[in-house]
């Protein structure tokens, strides 16, 4: 059966305050997932999003039968007061749990395939709405399943600072794991290597990314030393052709976040997020006013340069592109 308290009222099932709690629930497993994937196994994984959701499903169906289990709730269930109970008023054990995951995830989320399982989210909130009767998950499993609406409006914005808290998370790992291994004074090794790292997790070396249209191959770098520490990086491509320079911003934001990456107080707020940051401030600037243009920008002791130079009509070539960075507070 179903048990509300806290409220007078027999024929609301409260759908929306199952969705977030079920919504809390699904960011929770994304989260192990995407620890792992950004700085366990270093692959960036913002675009693999049918392999994310099948992950995510994969280990909300493994994880919360320990959940209910143990604490016969889940943090999404919790914040609204929702505990499920076996036939004899027992959190569940690990069988039940299981079975009852199974039926969420084939009559709520329809196995996770597309449109079918926007209907059935639809079914379900219809027939959550129409009345307080248990679902079918839990009627077919005799499972009990009570909602405490007490302090709702705590409820509410506990909810929402979890959604924002869970939302933030996953938006700065990536951001996270863009960091360079190595930091501080960098060896010409250690700088590469820093390069090798970036370019790998965004699959610049891929092949068949390579050949594509979208990007160029690296260009052939000079590197500044003194006393053993790169103090400076620079390329000079002269009367190069578009296939040269395509995507080659790529590339320097690849040299931009190891070199300036590295450099001590920096972190990937400042570097990435935070107003101001040099990604932001050096970047969108790399395509505008063609065929002459040049931009500076200094950021953390650490001058980069970018120019380009295009003697041409209707894209007739050649092209030449100056790009440099180098310490000035040493």
């Amino acid at each position: 059966m179903t048990t509300i308290t806290g409220v007078d009222k027999t024929k609301d099932g409260y759908p929306w305050r199952r969705f977030f709690a079920r919504s809390i629930d699904h960011a929770l497993y994304v989260i192990p997932w995407s620890i792992i994937a950004y700085f366990v196994l270093h692959i960036d994984i913002s675009a693999w999003n049918i392999r994310n959701m099948i992950i995510s499903y994969v280990l909300m169906l493994l994880i919360e039968p320990f959940f209910l289990r143990i604490f016969g709730t889940t943090l999404g269930k919790a914040i609204f007061g929702i505990r499920i109970k076996n036939e004899q008023g027992e959190n569940l054990t690990l069988a039940q749990g299981y079975r009852r995951i199974w039926g969420v995830f084939g009559l709520g989320f329809g196995y996770g395939i597309p449109i079918y399982s926007f209907y059935r989210h639809y079914r379900c909130f219809k027939e959550c709405k129409e009345s307080n009767n248990i679902m079918e998950w839990d009627f077919q499993n005799k499972f009990s399943y009570s909602i405490n609406l007490k302090i709702l409006p705590l409820r509410g914005i506990i909810c929402l600072l979890c959604i924002i808290m869970l939302g933030g998370i996953l938006f700065m790992l990536p951001f996270a794991a863009d960091m360079p291994k190595h930091r501080g004074g960098l060896s010409s090794e250690q700088f590469l290597e820093n390069v090798e790292r970036y370019a790998r997790f965004h699959r610049l070396g891929d092949e068949a990314l390579t050949n594509a249209w979208m990007w160029a191959t690296p260009p052939e770098l000079t590197i500044i030393e003194t006393n053993g520490v790169v103090t400076g990086i620079k390329f000079e491509i002269v009367d190069g052709s578009l296939s040269d320079i395509r995507g080659l911003e790529h590339w320097v934001r690849a040299y931009v976040v190891s070199f300036v990456g590295a450099q001590e107080g920096v972190n990937f707020w400042n570097l990435h997020i935070a107003r101001g940051n040099p990604i932001r401030e050096f970047f969108p600037y790399f395509w505008f006013q063609w065929p002459h243009f040049s931009n500076s920008h200094t950021a953390f002791g650490v001058e980069m340069i970018y120019e380009i130079d295009a003697d041409w009509d209707a894209f007739i070539v050649p092209v030449d592109v100056r790009f440099s960075m180098r310490k000035i507070d040493i």
